[in-house]
């Protein structure tokens, strides 16, 4: 799950440029995802060491904001996604709050979506070979 949580944090500071700890807790929990403040701020401490946060107290909150250094390693690889592929990842992310996962019809559809995928990167591994 802390890849999960650290995936979604970094995408967060791209999109937002920070993160408050807690409303982030509460964006992942309105999305059926619950995450501990430990699994959030574990990740947010490691960034902040490696200088790709600093932080800021805004009001109560601790406001983690992304430096450059930050915002250059966590997009530099992001350009060389292919679409087929970054497209098939937002669609299995999407999915996964709500997938039945006692229901065929749900895995089964979650399933199709990740042999999709492994078809796309299989592709990939062949033309760059």
């Amino acid at each position: 799950m802390h890849g999960i949580i650290k995936a979604m944090l970094i995408k967060e500071l791209i999109e937002k440029d920070y993160v408050i700890g807690y409303q982030f807790k509460k964006t992942m929990n309105a999305t059926n995802i619950v995450v501990s403040n430990g699994a959030i701020f574990y990740n947010l401490k490691k960034f902040e060491d490696m200088n790709y946060v600093y932080t800021k107290m805004e009001g109560k909150s601790k406001k983690y904001i992304l430096t450059p250094l930050g915002k250059k390693e966590f997009t530099k690889h992001l350009d060389l996604v292919p679409k087929s592929i970054e497209i098939t990842m937002q669609e299995l992310g999407s999915q996964i709050p709500f997938i039945d996962w006692t229901k065929v019809k749900d895995v089964s559809k979650f399933s199709n979506s990740i042999e999709k995928l492994n078809v796309l990167i299989k592709q990939l591994l062949e033309e760059i070979k």
